[in-house]
């Protein structure tokens, strides 16, 4: 409604809730965030996303570089580097 008004960009952070079960692959509570933006092609999308993820993990653990642990925190841990720009895979259109 607000970008039908005349404002070109607007964002909305929402928490979420599934009815659904919880085990150790799925947890139904989450929370998303949505950016529209009037006039912007994916590429202009894709720099915002990076600049988000990128900060909020810069903000969080004060470094871009992440151990990420899948199976549990004492098994094999990836290093994920959010340093910008992210590294990106074309695809066919």
């Amino acid at each position: 409604m607000l970008m039908v008004g005349g404002i070109d960009q607007v964002y909305e952070i929402e928490y979420l809730f599934c009815n659904k079960g919880i085990d150790l692959t799925h947890n139904p509570e989450f929370t998303t965030c949505e950016v529209c933006m009037a006039y912007a092609d994916y590429h202009d999308l894709m720099e915002i996303k990076e600049k988000l993820v990128s900060g909020v993990v810069k903000n969080i653990i004060s470094s871009y570089k992440i151990t990420y642990h899948p199976d549990s925190p004492e098994g094999q841990g990836y290093e994920i580097d959010f340093t910008l720009p992210f590294w990106r895979i074309h695809m066919v259109e």
